[in-house]
């Protein structure tokens, strides 16, 4: 680490909340200056508290200030409008993030003649100008990996301290109410495009490659598969309005059924569909591999902060099975019988979702014997069906909040806490397991209502008594129950995705205490 400090190069200018006088530098600054990361701290009135808790809060401020000048970054302050706040924005000079992105092996795109790959960042190809230009606009480096690179040199420690000064910690302040805020300023100019050529436009093929540069690989190979999943889902779309065509057809002019041999062709066209979705998404995943060379990217994934501070983690004392050196840190796999390690917690987590499960298929069964079936009659579904549906989605709706949690209420669910539980040691793992298992419940509480009509309500009684569909025909109450379930879950999304954040900002705006953070953006 002593190397790593020595050679960074001393930044020569800083800025101080002096140097602006009335805001307008701090605007001009903010909008021409370099991806930067901003630290916010509060300016305490001299009406509300005592001398001595503002010098404290004042050292507090200058000492991290000190400790990020002697890191030899650039460091600026700004005052807010209302004067309420401070703004110090931590950059770093060129030559700083060249040994950096060095050390850190960042990866940078070779330009064409060069092969056009990705390959590690060395000061001798940089030389021979044999990287290409980010597709932000930068020289070198894009804002995404430049801001990576400061906040690894803002957690280090300064060449030539003292064993005993830790270096910052921004998660700590921010717990103990020294710092307000710490967050990543990105350049707006990759923000704009992104807005123009990616967020505001339906009919064009995503930039994925601007989107992998600016969020990072993992981001965009969630749109890559988002693209590709919506793009295919053109085939089953267009044949399903033929097939229903053919229905409404039938229906009005021959046999009074929707029921006609395109159904059977329908079925044979999702089957090659689905093979053919599968195949070709496995090509494609494999090509973006290739192209932002991830194909490694589980073997060099960094552990997580949770499993290394887990106090069940053991330390340095189990050896490797392959290299025979310690593990620095491990947590066993266990066994299921009898239960213990790992394994143990998965059956509790898996035994809750089988008491979910049980839950929701009761209550299905409940839903179609004493609310739905009820108010059918031959002829007439329509409000059973759609009590059924209403029913069937706001069981789902309250599971789900209960087990994945509602984000924009800051509520954790239950399988977050159960699968962190679990101690997992890779971001990976913890989310593949939390997928794999959000599926068993989901596919439970989300598709066992229809699934009971579909399949079962006419051949097994239900309740102890025997309820089938009118007249037998169990198709128009599927229809009138699946869309009311699809509108009942578009309409809580978007009462979700804007109701809530709309009602907490109302909230907001009726209570006495200003904003948290006034300032440059």
């Amino acid at each position: 680490m002593a190397g790593i400090q020595k050679r960074r190069q001393k930044a020569t200018r800083y800025f101080t909340e002096d140097d602006d006088d009335d805001g307008g530098a701090t605007a001009a600054a903010t909008s021409t200056m370099p991806p930067a990361m901003c630290a916010v701290f509060k300016t305490l009135d001299p009406d509300e508290h005592e001398s001595a808790e503002i010098e404290a809060a004042n050292q507090v401020r200058e000492k991290v200030i000190g400790k990020l000048r002697a890191l030899n970054l650039n460091v600026d302050q700004f005052n807010s409008s209302d004067n309420k706040f401070i703004f110090v924005t931590i950059g770093a000079p060129e030559t700083m993030l060249k040994y950096e992105a060095e050390h850190q092996r960042a990866k940078l795109r070779l330009r064409e003649e060069y092969g056009g790959a990705l390959c590690y960042y060395l000061g001798e190809l940089d030389e021979k100008k044999a990287y290409d230009k980010p597709l932000d606009g930068f020289e070198l480096f894009s804002s995404t990996l430049q801001l990576k690179l400061i906040d690894e040199v803002v957690r280090s420690k300064p060449y030539g301290s003292n064993e005993k000064d830790e270096p910052i910690d921004f998660d700590e302040l921010m717990a103990d109410g020294k710092v307000e805020e710490y967050f990543p300023l990105h350049h707006s100019r990759m923000r704009m495009k992104l807005v123009l050529e990616w967020a505001s436009l339906m009919t064009k093929p995503q930039p994925l490659e601007m989107v992998r540069e600016y969020f990072g690989e993992q981001i965009a190979l969630f749109y890559t598969w988002y693209g590709f999943y919506n793009t295919m889902l053109w085939i089953p779309a267009l044949c399903g309005l033929v097939l229903f065509c053919s229905q409404m057809y039938t229906y009005s002019s021959m046999s009074g059924s929707l029921e006609n041999p395109f159904i059977l062709v329908y079925g044979i066209v999702l089957s090659l569909w689905a093979s053919c979705f599968c195949q070709l998404w496995m090509a494609l995943e494999n090509t973006r591999k290739h192209e932002w060379d991830t194909l490694d990217f589980e073997n060099d994934e960094k552990v997580r902060e949770e499993f290394m501070e887990s106090n069940e983690v053991i330390r340095d004392e189990v050896l490797n099975d392959v290299t025979g050196d310690p593990e620095e840190y491990y947590y066993p796999d266990g066994s299921w019988l009898p239960p213990t390690g790992r394994a143990r917690k998965q059956l509790i987590t898996y035994v809750v979702i089988g008491l979910v499960n049980a839950i929701s298929i009761f209550v299905s069964f409940f839903i179609w014997a004493d609310m739905s079936r009820p108010l059918m009659e031959p002829g007439n579904v329509i409000m059973g069906g759609i009590i059924g549906g209403v029913a069937s989605a706001a069981v789902s709706i309250i599971i789900d909040s209960l087990m994945d949690g509602v984000p924009e209420l800051e509520h954790k669910g239950i399988m977050a806490v159960l699968v962190e539980g679990e101690l997992w040691k890779t971001d990976t793992e913890h989310q593949d397991n939390i997928i794999l298992k959000t599926f068993y419940f989901k596919l439970v509480t989300k598709y066992f209502g229809l699934t009971l009509v579909a399949f079962a309500v006419n051949l097994t009684p239900v309740m102890g008594e025997d309820r089938p569909c009118p007249d037998w025909q169990c198709m128009p109450v599927l229809q009138v129950m699946y869309v009311t379930i699809i509108v009942c879950e578009l309409l809580y999304s978007l009462f979700q995705s804007q109701g809530i954040p709309a009602l907490k900002k109302a909230i907001s705006n009726l209570s006495v205490v200003p904003d948290k953070v006034g300032g440059p953006k």
